[in-house]
């Protein structure tokens, strides 16, 4: 279905989003499932693609959706500085991504920032740059503490490193920090690797921002967030990764680390290089499971130290990457949904509720985008499960979609007014339903 002719599209956003995604024509259009030559048309303005054309851009583009109906590329997010060593194997898709995650993070910080001192009692956060590197990992590391009442006997009382990372989130919020779990700009097909990023601040002295890429480790999460809060010490707004080549991260891993590991623990772990790798692994696990932080972290520990060479911890860092991955895999460590057919309502053991859905949705009661259709569709992992099945019955699909069609100016509209666009962001509401 395509667009009316006072509706057209800007076609320089599909070429735009094409190259940034690193794709060239012929590698978009196999991918996109249509012919070279009709993509060629679309990116010259001869036709508007149709809104299943379009779905296929978002996932393959790796944009947002809403991109496609901007009246122009959106400008370039504004990172801070950059405080990342790169992979060689970084792709122009990766910073695509990255881009419009800064863009949605910057937006809501904007949003609070302006709440905040719209309010007659707000006031600025000394803390916000209120160190320096030569005040020393220690001295940073206690005015935080102190600041912000982190307690190590606490954190390690927690039963799990998801709590443990609470535990820290909560005496952070409590003391005017906000901090984000994001690691993908809304659908599994946007998921941003670690390597590209592992935690982005806005030092702001009103609204300090910390986002943490939730795709990372669950028990890195607590370094990250310590990582980014000594960020905040030094008022340095910027992107962290996972390389410590840069003097800054350098500084800032040394006081995540002082307070997950204080000197002097390490005596505990008989571990060095003259180790068997596989005891070593074995007893790096233990120990830093009963700290509730991460095996690579106490691995690097023991590097500075000198209890092993690089090339020892080199090897223990890959086995631990290829551990986690290989958790992370597995059925059990994936995300739990909470879709209703894997918790209250199966679609095998309560088909009233399903027949319910159904019955609405054929009533006009309810309905569901097509994009959230498609979504929902595809699974969080593309997997095939019940839901796929029910949902894909002609029946249900024809009852359930909103079939309505996307007006491109009035979603041009919604999108340009900065006020409305920071609300939007906000409360997470669809432009294009708003239009």
């Amino acid at each position: 279905m395509h667009l009316g002719p006072k509706q057209r599209m800007n076609a320089e956003l599909f070429t735009w989003a094409r190259e940034t995604a690193g794709l060239d024509l012929e590698t978009a259009a196999k991918a996109l499932g249509i012919k070279v030559g009709t993509l060629k048309g679309i990116e010259q303005g001869g036709d508007d693609p149709s809104r299943p054309q379009l779905l296929n851009m978002a996932k393959v583009y790796r944009r947002p959706l809403i991109t496609f109906y901007m009246d122009k590329p959106p400008a370039r997010g504004e990172r801070g500085e950059d405080f990342r060593t790169l992979p060689p194997d970084r792709t122009q898709a990766d910073d695509a991504v990255l881009d419009a995650l800064i863009r949605d993070v910057r937006g809501r910080q904007g949003l609070v920032r302006s709440m905040s001192k719209d309010e007659d009692e707000a006031k600025p956060l000394d803390f916000i740059g209120s160190a320096t590197v030569m005040d020393g990992a220690d001295a940073v590391l206690a005015s935080i503490k102190k600041m912000l009442g982190f307690d190590i006997t606490e954190y390690r009382r927690q039963a799990t490193s998801e709590k443990a990372f609470a535990y820290l989130r909560g005496q952070a919020e409590g003391a005017g920090i906000f901090v984000l779990l994001m690691g993908n700009l809304g659908t599994h097909h946007s998921a941003i690797a670690v390597e590209t990023f592992r935690g982005f601040t806005i030092a702001d002295r009103f609204a300090p921002f910390i986002v943490i890429n939730d795709q990372d480790a669950r028990t890195a999460w607590s370094f990250t967030l310590l990582h980014e809060i000594a960020h905040l010490w030094l008022g340095a707004s910027g992107i962290s990764g996972i390389s410590v080549e840069k003097a800054i991260e350098r500084f800032c891993n040394e006081v995540a680390s002082a307070f997950l590991l204080p000197a002097g623990e390490l005596a505990e772990l008989p571990v060095s290089g003259e180790t068997a790798p596989a005891s070593a692994i074995k007893l790096i696990t233990a120990f830093a499971s009963k700290r509730v932080i991460s095996r690579r972290l106490v691995a690097y520990a023991l590097l500075k130290v000198r209890r092993i060479d690089r090339a020892t911890w080199q090897r223990f860092d890959d086995e631990f990457d290829r551990l986690w991955k290989k958790e992370k895999a597995t059925p059990k460590a994936k995300d739990k949904e909470s879709a209703a057919n894997n918790t209250h309502y199966p679609v095998d053991s309560v088909p009233e509720y399903w027949e319910w859905l159904q019955h609405h949705a054929e009533q006009g009661n309810l309905k569901m985008p097509l994009e959230i259709f498609e979504e929902v569709k595809d699974g969080p992992d593309g997997s095939r499960d019940l839901l796929f099945g029910w949902i894909q019955t002609a029946a249900v699909k024809r009852a359930l979609v909103f079939g309505e069609r996307v007006n491109a100016s009035l979603v041009q509209n919604v999108i340009t007014k900065e006020a409305l666009q920071q609300e939007l962001a906000s409360i997470q509401r669809c432009p294009m339903l708003a239009a």
